[in-house]
């Protein structure tokens, strides 16, 4: 099954009472998301009763060099992103909100906020 972790919990609990029984075996995919994720804390973290492999955007050997570039430039500021999709960690997200939002770069330390309410 690919991209899991876009799943319902109770979907994916309805695919696995459907395998076939003595040979309950099925293969999942997905981008991390964040660690509290039902399929990374149910499955992955499971290691009794499942088996995972991770592998990142720099294990395939298909993509080109310049593919790889691009990814990193890509997601330079948003670290976020750059982990999940590039590294392939199950991290908190800190800047999926506004993503093109460089705090450093794009606020101006003179900046005073003005409530329109007060």
């Amino acid at each position: 099954m690919n991209e899991v972790a876009t799943l319902h919990k109770q979907t994916l609990e309805e695919v696995l009472k459907r395998l076939r029984y003595g040979q309950e075996t099925i293969i999942f995919d997905t981008k991390p998301d964040y660690p509290e994720h039902y399929f990374k804390t149910d499955y992955i973290d499971n290691a009794a009763t499942f088996k995972t492999y991770k592998f990142t955007t720099y294990d395939n050997v298909l993509l080109s060099k310049g593919f790889i570039k691009t990814q990193e430039k890509l997601y330079k500021y948003m670290p976020t992103y750059k982990a999940r999709v590039l590294l392939g960690e199950w991290i908190a997200s800190t800047d999926s909100i506004f993503t093109q939002i460089n705090i450093a770069i794009n606020i101006a330390e003179d900046y005073v906020f003005a409530s329109p309410i007060a």
